[in-house]
């Protein structure tokens, strides 16, 4: 890794900033890549951000500042309202609008304050429920322009009607939608609809953003579980991906 790692504690919580390599040696801002599921992602960082610096010296994607915000209850901030878990009929407390507000006006400000950022190049990105708040944002904070949601809970109860009824905030939105093939595949009736629902979503999202927006879904080889380190590297690529707006290839960040 020729970038690096720091760690922090905001407000009691841990919090862990990857810097690229040019950061020190430059005086360019940088895109921010907000993640929910630090913990998760702390496990293979390292190989992670190996592989997303070999497509930055490629050519491939831009760099980028990640900002890994590790959680203290994800059953209370990583939902959007309250709702029965159903894997063990307890209750998620549903406080994802607090957290997001945590994350907007606490962790992004310090982010801002703190490093060179390009302060509207603020992506947002997480796993299984931390995928869920991860889309819920779109529909809640201007700030974030896009996002990457892997392997998302949006079997989550109530979480079709959300879509259809409400609307996503910055409509050149940019959403990234990743899933199992086989998450589906489970004898819980509810966890069974999040390829359905990942794909009516997929549909919702495509109606409420203009044409300089963009929505995506991938199905992946394997369940939830499956290759966690790839599908990481693949939204990060996503979000960070160099396209071309003209045949003489001149990129846009």
């Amino acid at each position: 890794m020729m970038g690096s790692l720091e760690s922090i504690i905001l407000n009691k919580r841990k919090i862990l900033i990857y810097t690229p390599s040019s950061y020190n040696s430059s005086k360019c801002s940088y895109p921010v890549l907000y993640c929910n599921d630090g913990d998760i992602m702390e496990k293979s960082i390292k190989k992670i951000i190996e592989k997303v610096e070999k497509s930055n010296e490629e050519n491939k994607t831009y760099e980028c500042i990640i900002v890994m915000i590790y959680p203290i209850n994800r059953g209370e901030e990583y939902t959007p309202w309250k709702s029965k878990n159903p894997f063990d009929n307890s209750i998620f407390s549903g406080n994802g609008d607090k957290y997001l507000s945590f994350i907007n006006n606490t962790v992004k400000s310090f982010i801002d304050n703190n490093y060179r950022t390009i302060r509207d190049k603020s992506y947002i990105m997480g796993y299984s429920l931390g995928g869920l708040i991860s889309v819920y944002a779109m529909y809640k904070i201007f700030n974030f322009k896009k996002a990457a949601c892997i392997s998302s809970s949006l079997w989550y109860d109530g979480w079709l009607e959300f879509v259809k009824n409400n609307k996503i905030i910055n409509k050149d939105s940019e959403i990234f939608l990743s899933l199992g093939k086989n998450e589906c595949k489970t004898k819980n009736k509810i966890v069974s609809k999040v390829q359905e629902n990942t794909y009516e979503t997929y549909k919702s999202i495509k109606n409420q953003i203009n044409i300089n927006g963009k929505v995506e879904i991938v199905l992946n080889e394997g369940g939830h579980f499956s290759n966690v380190e790839e599908r990481y590297l693949s939204a990060i690529q996503w979000l960070n991906k160099k396209e071309l707006k003209e045949k003489n290839e001149k990129s846009y960040l």
